[in-house]
């Protein structure tokens, strides 16, 4: 059987060459897909064709800049769920891209010699289209030199509500119920709760899934007895449904003082002078 060569092929068009991507979850799950019309054995791992994934144009720079890209699938029951990604956990999955010839798994040749690496990087922002298409951006780890990784002063606060430096319980600001009204995936009511307007915007609802394990969502806003979340219930709502929401804050000095009178703990600066104080006439 013909071995590889990987010069000879890249200079035939058009090319035998197709992409793979090897995509490890923070749950250490791993999935591996292709581009390729019949799955791929590659170091006795399956890179299955099943799954509509593509990347747009990659590209590789010699200097400090973000060289990120783009990869579009299709949501299926086997592999990438909706419900997954919703749940956050391809959130800063690890992902591995690279070319290997359609027919690698037919060559005797097998070894990191035959396969062309491409990139590595994390899975940032994902897009959902529709019910079956998502878009996720893929940030190469020059990315992470862009973040601010050093305290700044601010307006707001800095903290998490009720974390350490915030210093507050979060049950002492959370409220239970049982939803009575569905309006639809990501809004519904609870009649029964006498909490005023705004007192979850921008709060955390708990709910637990079939498996008994807890979700968390975030809260849009709360207004005449109606939850609204951000984005659509990882879990099917009903009627009945057990809840707890956790009152939002908005991190101002404002409602730190008058809503949780925690203004001692307040991590920000907001009474520092900022640039119209600075070009203000006298």
């Amino acid at each position: 059987m013909r071995e590889i060569n990987f010069q000879e092929n890249l200079s035939q068009s058009p090319t035998n060459l197709v992409l793979c991507w090897k995509v490890t979850r923070r749950d250490d799950k791993s999935f591996y897909f292709t581009e390729a019309t019949q799955d791929i054995m590659i170091e006795n791992i399956i890179y299955t064709s099943s799954t509509g994934l593509r990347s747009s144009a990659i590209e590789e720079n010699c200097n400090i800049s973000v060289d990120n890209f783009d990869v579009e699938g299709i949501l299926e029951s086997d592999y990438i769920t909706q419900r997954d990604i919703l749940s956050g956990l391809y959130d800063k999955a690890s992902i591995e891209v690279f070319l290997v010839d359609v027919n690698y798994s037919l060559h005797t040749n097998q070894n990191q010699k035959n396969i062309i690496f491409l990139k590595r990087g994390y899975i940032g922002a994902i897009k959902l289209i529709g019910e079956n298409k998502f878009i996720a951006e893929v940030n190469g780890f020059l990315q992470i030199a862009e973040q601010h990784i050093t305290k700044r002063y601010s307006l707001n606060c800095r903290a998490n509500f009720c974390d350490k430096k915030c210093g507050l319980n979060i049950w002492d600001f959370s409220s239970s119920g049982r939803i009575t009204k569905i309006i639809d995936r990501k809004t519904f009511q609870d009649s029964d709760n006498n909490k005023k307007d705004g007192y979850f915007d921008y709060g955390i609802l708990i709910l637990l899934d079939e498996n008994q394990n807890l979700i968390q969502q975030n809260i849009k806003f709360y207004i005449n007895k109606t939850f609204e979340l951000a984005t659509p219930s990882k879990i099917d709502l009903e009627v009945g449904t057990y809840y707890t929401a956790v009152a939002g804050c908005d991190k101002s000095a404002k409602m730190c003082i008058e809503r949780f009178k925690n203004i001692v703990n307040f991590r920000g600066e907001p009474y520092i002078p900022g640039m119209e104080k600075v070009y203000k006439k006298n």
